[in-house]
């Protein structure tokens, strides 16, 4: 990791990411959203997705005393499409910064979210869909606990602000297809091909 900043000390990334098939899948742990001042990492994603040629992560610094801790905790991950290709520059990878926020004892990558115990609950069943795996919309509503709330479901999807790390492009629909994705579609395809053909 070349990136120092808000994200943690310079440490190469964890075995676990080492071991993932791409470098946005790895173990997160779901904490309440921080307040604390933000800071954005532009990175090279690791994987050629189309249209993105780089992505923003958004790292929050909880206040001191916060729930123990002042781990920085990730809140946002957002594409740049405001340049082409290699001309857009980049601090690093997603896997390096990832590896810096892994910082606990499992190597998890605690995740900022807020919302309902519903909301929280589709994110928690959303961060269990393991790369080179789908589910449906509607699965996904039942593995919350409401499998008759499929459009709340859903719309939790679409008002993710970690994709890639909470994976919703994982998710579905139960008609066949990609469906939709806040990236675009082409690159659903690709961030899926990329995790069932590493």
């Amino acid at each position: 990791m070349t990136r120092t900043g808000t994200a943690g000390a310079s440490r190469p990334a964890s075995s676990v990411l080492r071991r993932a098939t791409v470098p946005w899948d790895v173990p997160v742990r779901l904490v309440d959203r921080p307040a604390g001042p933000v800071t954005r990492h532009r990175v090279d994603p690791g994987v050629a997705l189309p249209g993105v040629p780089a992505v923003d992560v958004h790292v929050a610094t909880p206040p001191a005393g916060t729930n123990g801790t002042q781990a920085p905790v990730l809140v946002a991950l957002e594409p740049v499409r405001d340049a082409p290709g290699p001309d857009v520059p980049a601090d690093g990878t997603l896997a390096d910064l990832l590896g810096a926020l892994a910082v606990d004892a499992h190597g998890t990558v605690p995740v900022g979210v807020a919302g309902t115990p519903f909301t929280r609950a589709v994110l928690a069943a959303l961060a269990a869909v393991p790369a080179g795996r789908t589910l449906t919309y509607a699965a996904l509503a039942a593995a919350a606990g409401r499998p008759r709330a499929v459009r709340a479901a859903a719309t939790v999807m679409a008002r993710n602000r970690v994709p890639l790390v909470l994976p919703c492009h994982r998710i579905v629909p139960t008609s066949g297809g990609v469906g939709r994705y806040g990236w675009g579609a082409d690159v659903k395809r690709v961030l899926l091909a990329a995790e069932t053909h590493p």
